[in-house]
C-alpha cells in the first residue's frame, strides 16, 4: 500500500515520504503489539522508494497468534453498561478514548447499538483526554499540549490514521493526549463546552395612540 503510494505522483510521494508519515509508521511497528510482518515489509519498500535509510524498528523474536490471545484474554474489571449510559459518558467516567468503548463492545461508530446490561471488557488504562473540535488538526493538537508529539497522537489512539487524515470524521470524540496508564490523580480532561449566544432584550416603547384599556405592561 505505502510503496504504491510513494510512486504514484510527486505530491502524494512528498506526503508519504515526509518525516511525520515515516515516523508515525515507525512508532506503530516498534511495540510488539503493533508489529505486523506484511505491514513491516511494505514499510521497508516505502523507505526504499523514498530513499530513506533511517526509521528503524525491532522485529519481535516471537509473536503469539492474535486469535489465540483473544480467546484466552481475561479481564478482571469489565464495565457493565447501565440504563442511560452513552459511549461518551462511559469514556469520561473511565477516562479512556471513545474508540476504546466502541472497540470493546463491538459497537457501531455512533454507538447506537449500546445496550444496558452489555459488558465492555478489557478497557485500556486511563489517559489524559481531549475532545476533538471541528477545526482541529494534528498540529493544533500537538501545539496545545506540552511534551506531546504527532507520534504520540497515533501511538495512543489506534483509530487515527498514520497521516491523521480522519480527524474530521472524529469531531466530538475523546482522544488520548497522554500515554495510557498515567496516575489517575494527574489525569486532565480538556472538554470543549458548546458556546451559547445571549440575546439582549430590548424594551418596546408604549404606543402613544393606544386605547384607554390597553394593557400597559405588554409594551413597557
Amino acid at each position: 500500500m505505502f510503496s504504491s503510494l510513494a510512486t504514484s505522483n510527486s505530491s502524494t510521494k512528498a506526503a508519504t515520504c515526509s518525516d511525520y508519515a515515516l515516523e508515525s509508521i515507525q512508532v506503530q511497528l516498534s511495540p510488539p503489539f503493533g508489529f505486523d510482518e506484511d505491514f513491516a515489509q511494505e514499510f521497508r519498500e516505502t523507505k526504499s522508494s523514498c530513499g530513506s535509510s533511517g526509521y528503524s524498528f525491532t522485529t519481535p523474536a516471537a509473536l503469539r497468534n492474535r486469535a489465540e490471545d483473544a480467546k484466552v484474554q481475561i479481564c478482571s474489571d469489565p464495565y457493565v453498561v447501565k440504563s442511560g449510559d452513552s459511549c461518551d459518558a462511559i469514556a469520561l467516567a473511565r477516562q479512556v478514548l471513545t474508540f476504546s468503548i466502541i472497540k470493546a463492545g463491538g459497537l457501531k461508530s455512533n454507538c447506537s447499538n449500546l445496550q444496558p446490561g452489555g459488558e465492555l471488557p478489557c478497557l485500556p488504562s486511563p489517559c489524559s483526554l481531549y475532545r476533538l473540535g471541528s477545526s482541529d488538526n494534528y498540529k493544533s493538537i500537538v501545539s496545545a499540549h506540552s511534551g506531546f508529539t504527532g507520534q504520540g497522537l497515533v501511538s495512543w489512539n489506534p483509530n487515527i490514521t498514520s497521516l491523521c487524515t480522519n480527524l474530521a470524521d472524529m469531531t466530538g470524540n475523546l482522544i488520548c493526549v497522554g500515554p495510557p496508564g498515567d496516575d489517575r490523580s494527574d489525569i486532565a480532561i480538556t472538554v470543549m463546552l458548546p458556546t451559547t449566544t445571549t440575546v439582549e432584550s430590548i424594551a418596546v416603547p408604549k404606543p402613544n395612540n393606544g386605547k384607554e384599556d390597553t394593557n400597559a405592561p405588554c409594551a413597557s
